[in-house]
C-alpha cells in the first residue's frame, strides 16, 4: 500500500515539474513586444475653431438594426480655405463617439481622419489640414451609438495651407556653388590662346601653324572627354555595388524568413511565404536595373576605349607633323610631355568641377528634381511636394502643371498597394507599430501607433488591411507617423505606405510590414524579430538551463521518494519477523 502512495506520489510531482517546464520553454520562445515611448511633438501652430449645430431628429429610433440615415448635423460655418489644426465643436443629442472621414473609395473604404468622444452631449475635434494635400473634399462624418447604430452624412471641404518656398540659405549656398562651378568649367575650357602658349614653350615657330594648333587642342579635348566618361563610369560602378548589397541583404532577409517557418508561432506559414515573395520581387526588380546598368557600363568602356585609341592617333600624328615643320624628334617629344602636363591641370579641375556639381544636382528631397533646378524654377529643394496638393514637384513640372501652384484634385478612387504592379520602393518604409494608451473621458483607451520613412515633405497613404486608410505628411527628415484611435481585431494585419497621385493611383510602395495584435500589446513581423525567433539569445540560453535544472531537480526527487519507499518497505517486513 505504501509503495503504491509512493509511486503516485512520484507520478504527480513528475508531472508537475514537467507541465512547470513546458511552460518555461513557451514563455521563452516568446517574441518580445517593443514598448518604447515616442515623444509627440507639438506643432504651435495656431488653431481655429469651427462650430457645428446640432439638428438630430429626437423620434429616431436610434437603436435598430438597420437605422436610416438623416440629416443629422449642420453646418454652422462653411469649412472652406483650411489651413493649420483646426478644432471643430459641436453637439448632438445623443452617441458615444463621433468619427470624421475623407470619402475615397478602396473596396468601399474610407479615409479615417480620427474620432471624438462625446460627453455631455457635446464633442470637440481637432482636425489637423497639414496631413491633407491642398484641395477640395468630401467629409463624411459618423455618430457612433451602442457600437451598432451609425448615422451619417457628408459635407464639403477645402485645404490651403501656404506652399512651402526654398530655404533663402540654401538658395544662397546654391548660388554661390553655381558660381565656383561656372569658374572652375571655364578654367577646364581649352581656348585657342591657352593652345598657342603651350605650342609656343615648345618651339615658337610652330605657333602658325594652324594643323599643329588644330590636332594639339583635339588631343587635349579627347582627354577631357575621355575623364568625364571614367567620372561617369565610376558613378555607375558604385551605383552596381549599392545594388549588389541590396541584392544580398533582401536574400539573408529571404533566408532567415526561410529558417523561421519551422519555428516560429506567432505567424502564420501563409505570411510567412508573402514576406518572402515580396523579398523575390524586390531581388527580382533591382536585378534588372542591375542588368541595365551594366549595359551602359559596358558601353562606357566600349567608349573610353575607342577615345583612348583615337587620342593615340591623334598624338602620333602631331608628333609627325611637328618632326615634319622642325626636323627635331626632340620637339616633337618635348610638345608631347607638355600636353601631358597640361591633361593633368585638366584632371585637377575637372575634379573639383564634379565635386561641386554634386551639390547642385543632388535632389534631396527626392522628387526627382535637382536642387539647382528647384531653385530655378521656385519649387523647395527640401520638399517633394512644395505646393501641398499631394501630387510630386516633378510629376506636375513633367505633366505641364504648375509646382507651386494646388492642381484639382480629381475623384480619388485609391488602388490597394497589394494588387498594383509596383515593385517596393526603399525611400517608402513602415518601420514601427505600436500601442499608445490614450485618456478618453478619463478612461485609459488603446491607440496604435505607426510610423516609418518617406520623401521629405511629402504626403503618403497609409493602408492598414483590416482595411483602414490613413494620411500622413512626413517632415523634412521623411519622418511619418500615424495614429489610431479606431478598435481594429486581434489577429494578423498588414501595413504598407504608399506615394499616390491625384486619382489614388499608387506610384510607389514600401513593403508590407505586419504585426500582429494581441488585446493590449502588437508584435512587428519583421526580420530582426524573425532573426530574433531562431538566433537564441542569452535569456533563453539561462532559460534552457533552468530548464535541465528543473528536470534534475524531478528525477532527484523521483529516486529519492522511489529509496525511502523501498526502504520502509524493507524496514516493514523485517518488523514483521
Amino acid at each position: 500500500m505504501l509503495k503504491n502512495i509512493l509511486i503516485l506520489l512520484f507520478t504527480i510531482t513528475s508531472l508537475f515539474l514537467y507541465f512547470l517546464v513546458s511552460a518555461q520553454i513557451d514563455t521563452s520562445t516568446n517574441i518580445d513586444i517593443q514598448k518604447d515611448e515616442i515623444n509627440i511633438n507639438n506643432t504651435g501652430e495656431e488653431t481655429q475653431e469651427y462650430n457645428v449645430n446640432n439638428t438630430l431628429n429626437e423620434n429616431q429610433n436610434y437603436i435598430q438594426d438597420k437605422p436610416t440615415i438623416e440629416d443629422f448635423i449642420n453646418l454652422g460655418n462653411p469649412l472652406e480655405n483650411l489651413s493649420g489644426v483646426v478644432k471643430i465643436l459641436g453637439e448632438v443629442s445623443r452617441g458615444d463617439r463621433i468619427e470624421f472621414y475623407i470619402k475615397g473609395d478602396l473596396e468601399g473604404v474610407d479615409i479615417y481622419l480620427g474620432s471624438a468622444p462625446i460627453k455631455d452631449n457635446k464633442f470637440v475635434f481637432d482636425f489637423d489640414t497639414n496631413n491633407l494635400p491642398n484641395g477640395k473634399y468630401k467629409m463624411l462624418v459618423k455618430i457612433v451609438i451602442s457600437a451598432t447604430a451609425v448615422f451619417s452624412k457628408t459635407f464639403n471641404i477645402s485645404i490651403n495651407n501656404a506652399p512651402l518656398l526654398p530655404p533663402q540659405d540654401l538658395v544662397k549656398e546654391l548660388e554661390q556653388t553655381k558660381n565656383e562651378v561656372e569658374k572652375t568649367e571655364k578654367e577646364a575650357t581649352i581656348e585657342d590662346n591657352e593652345i598657342k602658349e603651350i605650342i609656343s614653350s615648345v618651339e615658337p615657330k610652330l605657333v602658325g601653324n594652324h594643323e599643329i594648333i588644330k590636332k594639339t587642342k583635339e588631343v587635349l579635348e579627347i582627354e577631357k572627354e575621355k575623364l568625364l566618361l571614367r567620372k561617369e563610369k565610376e558613378l555607375k560602378e558604385n551605383e552596381v555595388k549599392k545594388i549588389d548589397r541590396l541584392i544580398e541583404s533582401a536574400q539573408k532577409e529571404i533566408d532567415i524568413i526561410e529558417k523561421a517557418k519551422p519555428r516560429l508561432k506567432d505567424i502564420s506559414k501563409e505570411t510567412l511565404e508573402k514576406l518572402a515573395q515580396e523579398k523575390k520581387a524586390k531581388i527580382q526588380s533591382i536585378r534588372e536595373i542591375k542588368e541595365n546598368l551594366e549595359k551602359e557600363l559596358n558601353i562606357r568602356e566600349d567608349d573610353i576605349k575607342t577615345l583612348e585609341d583615337i587620342k593615340e592617333k591623334q598624338k602620333n600624328a602631331l608628333k609627325e607633323k611637328v618632326r615634319e615643320v622642325t626636323g627635331s624628334d626632340e620637339k616633337a617629344e618635348s610638345l608631347i610631355e607638355t600636353i601631358n602636363k597640361v591633361e593633368g591641370k585638366i584632371h585637377s579641375t575637372i575634379e573639383k568641377t564634379i565635386e561641386k556639381k554634386k551639390v547642385l544636382i543632388a535632389d534631396d528631397d527626392g522628387d526627382g528634381l535637382p536642387n539647382e533646378f528647384e531653385i530655378r524654377i521656385g519649387t523647395s529643394p527640401k520638399a517633394a511636394d512644395s505646393d501641398n496638393d499631394g501630387i510630386l514637384d516633378s510629376i506636375e513640372y513633367t505633366n505641364g502643371t504648375n509646382p507651386l501652384k494646388p492642381s484639382q484634385r480629381e475623384k480619388i478612387v485609391y488602388k490597394s498597394p497589394r494588387e498594383v504592379k509596383v515593385s517596393p520602393c526603399d525611400n517608402f518604409k513602415v518601420e514601427r507599430v505600436k500601442i499608445e494608451k490614450k485618456e478618453i473621458q478619463g478612461k485609459q483607451e488603446n491607440q496604435l501607433v505607426i510610423s516609418g520613412k518617406a520623401l521629405p515633405n511629402s504626403f503618403v497613404t497609409v493602408y492598414i488591411f483590416s482595411p483602414i486608410i490613413l494620411l500622413a505628411k512626413a517632415d523634412e527628415n521623411g519622418n511619418w507617423e500615424v495614429k489610431v484611435d479606431k478598435e481594429i481585431g486581434d489577429g494578423e494585419h498588414e501595413v504598407y505606405v504608399a506615394l499616390t497621385d491625384n486619382k489614388g493611383d499608387v506610384l510607389a510602395r514600401s513593403e508590407p510590414l505586419v504585426f500582429k495584435k494581441v488585446q493590449d500589446d502588437v508584435v512587428m513581423i519583421d526580420t530582426d524579430l524573425l532573426v530574433a525567433s531562431f538566433v537564441i539569445p542569452v535569456k533563453k540560453i539561462e532559460a534552457r538551463y533552468s530548464t535541465l535544472t528543473l528536470i534534475a531537480i524531478a528525477i532527484a526527487v523521483g529516486v529519492v521518494l522511489l529509496i525511502i519507499g523501498l526502504r520502509l518497505q524493507e524496514r516493514n517486513k523485517s518488523n514483521k519477523l
